[in-house]
Formats: C-alpha cells, sequence, structure tokens
C-alpha cells in the first residue's frame, strides 16, 4: 500500500494512493525531481498532482508500475489541504507491508529550513555590554 502524506508544523493530511500488486520489496522508487507536488483549483474540487518527478520500477518484472499521478480531494478536505500547501511543508509517499508495517518512506517534497529571515546574508551580531 502506498500513501502520500502532506504536512507542515500543525497538520497532516493522508491518503492511500495506491494498492501495489506484488509486496514492496519488488519496488524500486526514483525521485527525480523535489518540490513537485501541484495543486490545481476548480470551483468545487482540487486536484493534487503528486506523482510527475516520480519513477517506480518492477525490479521482479524489469519494468514500470504505472499510478495515477494525482487525486482529488473531498470537498470537506479542501480549506486543510489549502491551509497545508500554503505554508512550509513536506511530502513523503509511504510504503507499507502486506501486514501494515511501514518498509520505507520517500521523501517527494522536503520542508523548507529556512523559516525566517534568508539566514544566507551576511549577518552582524552585536553584543551589548
Amino acid at each position: 500500500m502506498l500513501t502520500l502524506e502532506l504536512e507542515n508544523h500543525v497538520e497532516n493530511i493522508e491518503w492511500t494512493v495506491a494498492q501495489l500488486n506484488f509486496s514492496p520489496k519488488f519496488y524500486k522508487f526514483m525521485v527525480t525531481q523535489s518540490d513537485n507536488i501541484r495543486l490545481i483549483k476548480s470551483y468545487f474540487s482540487v486536484k493534487i498532482y503528486w506523482a510527475d518527478g516520480l519513477t517506480i520500477l518492477n525490479s521482479a518484472l524489469n519494468m514500470p508500475a504505472y499510478l495515477s499521478d494525482g487525486l482529488t480531494v473531498n470537498i470537506w478536505h479542501i480549506l486543510k489541504v489549502r491551509r497545508v500547501m500554503d505554508s512550509n511543508y513536506y511530502a513523503v509517499l509511504k510504503v507499507f507491508m502486506l501486514e501494515g508495517d511501514l518498509l520505507k518512506v520517500i521523501i517527494l517534497k522536503p520542508m523548507s529550513s529556512v523559516t525566517g529571515p534568508d539566514l544566507r546574508l551576511p549577518t552582524i551580531y552585536l553584543q551589548l555590554n
């Protein structure tokens, strides 16, 4: 089972995005770009495209595994999704074994480490006596 999780420091949202045909140990996950989560808004729905930079390979058969690249958000979760994605958040794909044990966590979008002023700029520290 694959689940997509979006989280900021306050809220967490998680969806089941796929059931794998084989054991998760037979799959190789490759992320080719980071920050590849897109939110497409329409009048009464929101669609999250999350798999644009993700390649999944079935290593037992040596062929790609295809998943839907997006998911539709239920109308009662739209505001929560917008709050999370409008802030500093991360996105991960969790891979679970058939028994429900977590096997892998694939980072699709890392959380930005800069949370205030840009800390890369030269800074002067003043010491008051």
